[in-house]
Order: structure tokens, then C-alpha cells, then sequence
């Protein structure tokens, strides 16, 4: 998966010069391809990148080459292929965030998970300032409209997750009962 950043909202015929998978949401988008052969990743890859490059010329469109990442995922070992856009080697990461989800190269759900639990710590570690000053059930509404999203938000789509990572967001959750 390739990510940009600041992808503007009227760019939709962006898509129309790609050969594999796009995604267009707000200011980001992605690219995905899906090979038999992991080899070939970096032609179909950079082909797309040259198309998204030419395009962004012509319709005077400026991407910020710096802020693309890749991901690759595979169950085999390979050498992860070289992307370019514009003449800037792209990161290669081993997760990303996109669109709220922490995707992982290693198809875990571990570091959303992880992600999850520090960002509502903040939240609750403000709701425990507050806990003498203000009513529970003001607190129990400030948890339902600001840190219980957080904790749900995309779990239809990382529910599966691993028991080990279940127990760490029981864990949590019973931090916030006491």
C-alpha cells in the first residue's frame, strides 16, 4: 500500500490513468497491488506513481513526495522493491495509520491496539482530573461522547484481533470502571 498526504478533494479522475487498486478520501489516497510475483511490485508500483506524477503536471498539482509511505505485505521473503515518485525514494514502513486504522505489515492489529490505549489514556487521564469536580453522570456522558469513540472507532474492521490484544483493551476498560 502507498499513502499520500494532501491529496486535494477534486482530483477523482486521478484513478483514470492507474492499473491497480486506488483509494481516494478527503486529502489522502492510496494505491494497492496484489502480485503472484512480489518482484513485479515495483513495475506495476512505479508505473502508477509516473501516471500520478504526470497527472498532478498537468493539472498543476503539487504532492509532497516525502510524506508517501510504503507498506508491503507478504508471506514470502523478498527484496522490497525501490519506489520513486518524483524523484524521492519512498519510506518504506512497516505500519501506517490511514483514514483512523494502524495497518501492519505483519497483519496485527497490535500497534491500532496500542495506538487505542495511549490515545484514550490522555482523555482519561483528564477525566480523572475532573472526577471531584464534576457530577458522574457528566463524566459518564464526557466517556460516551469523547473517549468511548476512540475506543470503538473501526472495530468492525480490527475485531478480529488476537486474544492477547483483547485482553489488553479488557484491561484497559476495567481501568476505567475503577
Amino acid at each position: 500500500m502507498l499513502a499520500f498526504r494532501n491529496v486535494p478533494s477534486y482530483v477523482n479522475d486521478i484513478t483514470e490513468s492507474l492499473q491497480n487498486v486506488s483509494r481516494l478520501f478527503a486529502d489522502d489516497s492510496s494505491l494497492a497491488v496484489t502480485s503472484n510475483n512480489p518482484n513485479s511490485t515495483d513495475i506495476l508500483m512505479n508505473t502508477d506513481l509516473s501516471n500520478n506524477l504526470e497527472w498532478s503536471k498537468q493539472w498543476l498539482v503539487n504532492f509532497n513526495p516525502a510524506k508517501a509511505e510504503s507498506m508491503f505485505c507478504c508471506l514470502a521473503n523478498f527484496d522490497k522493491p525501490k519506489l520513486t515518485f518524483d524523484n524521492h525514494v519512498i519510506n518504506i514502513v512497516d505500519y501506517h495509520k490511514h483514514l483512523g486504522l494502524t495497518l501492519s505489515c505483519d497483519e496485527t492489529w497490535h500497534n491500532h491496539i496500542q495506538n487505542i490505549i495511549a490515545s484514550t489514556n490522555k482523555i482519561l487521564g483528564s477525566m480523572k482530573a475532573l472526577k471531584f469536580k464534576l457530577h458522574r453522570k457528566t463524566l459518564n456522558q464526557i466517556y460516551l461522547a469523547v473517549l468511548r469513540p476512540h475506543l470503538e472507532y473501526g472495530s468492525i474492521v480490527w475485531d478480529y484481533c488476537r486474544t492477547y490484544e483483547k485482553e489488553l483493551l479488557e484491561k484497559f476498560n476495567m481501568k476505567l470502571l475503577a
